[in-house]
């Protein structure tokens, strides 16, 4: 398969170059909780809360497109640290 373009994936970052996803801070139109240094995942994670919550949801509180907020949460969930429930409702994971 990689002679016909595929790629290998090591790491969620390998994910975010294919789909040219930015690595800056995630803003929102209350307070922003994004501080220098903080990663787009780190900023995403803390914008979900504690319950769970749907992508729309989601989606209202950052300025990243569908696509880009899909690959960020499925990198999250590689990652361990967030987990899709029935409804297709994301949680973080303690």
């Amino acid at each position: 398969m990689l002679k016909q373009g595929a790629k290998l994936v090591e790491s969620p970052q390998d994910i975010f170059e294919e789909l040219d996803v930015p690595t800056l801070p995630l803003t929102r139109q209350e307070p922003t909780i994004a501080q220098e240094g903080e990663s787009a995942n780190s900023a995403l994670f803390d914008l979900m809360g504690h319950n769970p919550v749907a992508m729309e949801t989601l989606h209202s509180r950052c300025n990243l497109t569908v696509s880009q907020l899909s690959a960020m949460l499925l990198a999250l969930e590689l990652e361990g640290h967030v987990s899709v429930l029935p409804g297709g409702l994301y949680q973080r994971i303690h």
